[in-house]
């Protein structure tokens, strides 16, 4: 329109004449007509046969989205290499951005030597913060069930001196009892001098010492419950899947090391699989991360373990006798390996879903639960689901 002439309607009908089939023709005309109207404006013929041809009728979209793609991925890759704290702050402050949750990415910030720290009470702010020179500190918004207003709340409660323990905290921060317990089963309050362990401090919280103070009210501060000794204790396992509820990740841990004691040296963990050869059968297990399905015939998804990611590959026949399975949280599967330009990808031929027990895995019963002893596929309405994913869900 600046440069040839057009009228908004004309520039329009170009565009669709680029979109047909067998749309040649008119295109040679508004090629003609362009060069004609950028020549009235003063515009040499060479330079408007140069401009019009960046009108590429086939491939323009594609080239422009790869060039904006190859230039954002080149940037991201040169600030994860040398800006990794910044990096991976910026990253989880922008989610959900679709592709990989926060656990995956947690995954991949201590894989390069990062540390996440839990939220904490006296330290974090609403978003994700950088502490030092390698640690990322969960934000209290990141807490399920605190959202910015609360967390303004705990923000200016705070603002008048650091929580001195417990009793100081139920005292002034002016949160609801859900929000207060919610904190304390994602760690926020764990570095608090009086702390002893989780379990115990949310008998605290909900033994009346957070009814609430009414409008115009002076709290008085009172000593923290004395705990029960049936109450205190918290096993390792309770406090992961706690962190995994309240915040979607656990800062430092896997659920795989909960499941890997159980799984046996068959199952392979995703280190030891990138050194198989192709062709060898192996058995690998963790939690399903990614499904798609291209317009390729196979289904791609993408487990992740403790040690790093897996990629798998369908195709219809087993995804046909395998999808009840596959569509559970996490598995175990076993396939064949297929290396191509130096990639891994396991073909897979058989899956079990693989349970996780809130608090803790039996050492007596095997997480793989085949339907029966001739079939390796499960049906979708006896599959397990976890209580873990549940609760995330």
């Amino acid at each position: 329109m600046d440069l040839g002439g057009f009228t908004a309607a004309e520039a329009d009908r170009m565009r669709r004449a680029f979109g047909r089939r067998d749309g040649q023709r008119l295109v040679a005309q508004y090629r003609e007509r362009f060069i004609v109207g950028a020549g009235a404006r003063g515009v040499s013929e060479k330079v408007a046969e140069v401009i019009f041809g960046k009108f590429n009728p086939h491939y323009m979209f594609p080239e422009g989205h790869a060039v904006a793609f190859a230039f954002t991925a080149y940037q991201m890759a040169w600030l994860r290499r040398y800006h990794p704290l910044e990096f991976f702050v910026a990253l989880f402050n922008e989610q959900p951005m679709g592709f990989w949750d926060l656990d995956t990415l947690k995954q991949d910030a201590r894989r390069l030597g990062l540390r996440v720290a839990h939220p904490d009470v006296n330290r974090s702010e609403l978003l994700f913060t950088a502490e030092g020179d390698d640690t990322l500190r969960l934000g209290l918004t990141f807490v399920r069930g605190v959202d910015s207003r609360l967390g303004e709340t705990l923000l200016r409660a705070r603002e008048c001196g650091s929580f001195a323990d417990l009793s100081d905290l139920l005292a002034r921060s002016g949160l609801p009892r859900e929000a207060l317990e919610n904190l304390v089963r994602a760690g926020a309050v764990d570095a608090l001098p009086d702390f002893t362990d989780r379990r115990s401090v949310l008998w605290q919280v909900g033994a009346g010492r957070v009814s609430g103070v009414r409008r115009g009210q002076l709290a008085l501060p009172l000593p923290a419950a004395d705990v029960p000794k049936v109450v205190a204790g918290q096993g390792w396992a309770e406090r992961m899947l706690d962190e995994y509820a309240m915040l979607g990740l656990c800062p430092d841990g896997h659920v795989m090391e909960l499941l890997r004691p159980q799984l046996g040296p068959e199952v392979l963990t995703s280190d030891t699989a990138q050194g198989c050869r192709d062709g060898d059968v192996v058995r690998v297990a963790g939690r399903v991360v990614r499904r798609q399905r291209p317009l390729a015939a196979a289904v791609f998804l993408t487990l992740e373990d403790e040690f790093g990611l897996i990629p798998l590959a369908v195709w219809p026949a087993q995804w046909e006798r395998l999808k009840g399975v596959l569509r559970c949280s996490m598995v175990v599967v076993e396939g064949q390996v297929s290396r191509r330009d130096d990639t891994l990808n396991v073909a897979v031929q058989k899956a079990w879903p693989l349970d996780l027990i809130r608090g803790q895995t039996s050492p007596k019963k095997s997480p793989l639960r085949p339907q029966n002893r001739t079939s390796h596929a499960i049906s979708a309405k006896s599959r397990p689901t976890s209580h873990l994913f549940r609760e995330m869900a």
